[in-house]
């Protein structure tokens, strides 16, 4: 059986992925500069550390409130992923090579630890 929402029992759960979504949303808005590729702080290992983190916030939402309304949150994953391929293909046209080397080493929402792998 589930808990019910904003039962003691869904917060152990949904707490830390509010709280890592919250705190890496608001450490990209603060690392990244508009206009320049950022490739150190939250962006040293993935290319979108702020959708990132509106997903992690999305899914802490889910699980805190277990309503069927706060799967709606979800649909902004793919429209947030089809984004973030627009803004990879403008950061190649302006910056290159550069741009593909460090999409070679950051993942795009998840982690890269080893290089060449998404």
């Amino acid at each position: 059986m589930s808990p019910a929402p904003g039962s003691s029992s869904a917060l152990p759960a949904a707490c830390p992925q509010l709280a890592a979504g919250t705190a890496l949303v608001f450490w990209s808005l603060h690392a990244i500069e508009p206009g320049r590729l950022t490739t150190t702080g939250p962006c040293a290992r993935l290319r979108h550390p702020k959708y990132t983190g509106y997903f992690l916030v999305f899914a802490g939402v889910v699980l805190l409130t277990l309503h069927l309304l706060a799967l709606l949150s979800l649909l902004f994953v793919p429209a947030q992923a089809a984004v973030a391929r627009r803004e990879e293909a403008d950061l190649a046209t302006r910056f290159g090579g550069v741009y593909r080397a460090y999409a070679a080493i950051a993942g795009r929402f998840w982690p890269r630890w080893r290089r060449g792998r998404d």
